[in-house]
């Protein structure tokens, strides 16, 4: 059977710390940033933490 190959769109989108957990990026912080205030816009700063280890995430750890 083959190797399962790293999913590379994920591997642009997430980044694994070293105790596993992957972190990505917040949505709506892109573009616009006049109309927002200032606490929704820091908000969006602060990245998302999500423990996992399930399949798909143990290719970008390895």
């Amino acid at each position: 059977m083959p190797k399962s190959k790293t999913k590379k769109s994920l591997v642009k989108k997430v980044r694994v710390t070293k105790k596993g957990k992957v972190v990505r990026g917040r949505a709506f912080t892109a573009h616009l940033k006049s109309k927002k205030s200032a606490s929704r816009r820091a908000r969006g700063k602060q990245q998302k933490i999500q423990e996992v280890s399930v399949a798909p995430w143990n290719n970008l750890i390895g």
